[in-house]
């Protein structure tokens, strides 16, 4: 968008904890890696192609979203939570792409859905998958017993 490469779409973070973690951010700029500031993230942040979810209540007027748009929310496995809402409005639709970002435990509706399910089960729900399932694993931030020893011993 930046580049004007893809049209402008409306963003929404809606995850409690990110929201929180965000404004922290926003408040606190120096504790930025210089990088995030170079590069327009932070500026992209404060800027009005974000909007951070407060509310259960904004969260629900986005299962009412018509149109083009990128909704970034948690559990990053759709287990719980808000994105179950989101899901269940948006899984039955083509025009839809649900992006998986990290490891999907199995039993979880995340692992279903990047298994190839057609059909899953949501509050009780029967829903066909006719979205686009990606998944970028690169991002998950679990480690092991080995990665979280070496972590402790570098303090």
């Amino acid at each position: 968008m930046r580049d004007e490469k893809i049209p402008r779409l409306p963003i929404f973070l809606d995850s409690p904890m990110a929201t929180r973690t965000t404004r922290i951010y926003l408040n606190y700029p120096e504790e930025m890696r210089d990088e995030v500031i170079r590069e327009g993230f932070f500026n992209f942040l404060q800027s009005d192609s974000i909007d951070l979810i407060e509310s259960i209540a904004e969260s629900k007027i986005l299962n009412e979203l018509n149109g083009p748009g990128i909704i970034i929310s948690a559990s990053g496995m759709a287990h719980g939570g808000r994105i179950m809402h989101h899901v269940i409005n948006r899984l039955w639709d083509r025009r839809n792409t649900v992006l998986f970002v990290g490891y999907q435990a199995e039993g979880t509706m995340g692992r279903l859905l990047v298994s190839g399910a057609s059909r899953v089960r949501i509050f009780g729900k029967e829903v066909p998958v006719r979205a686009t399932i990606q998944s970028i694993n690169s991002f998950s931030a679990h480690t092991d017993r080995k990665g979280l020893i070496s972590w402790a011993e570098s303090i």
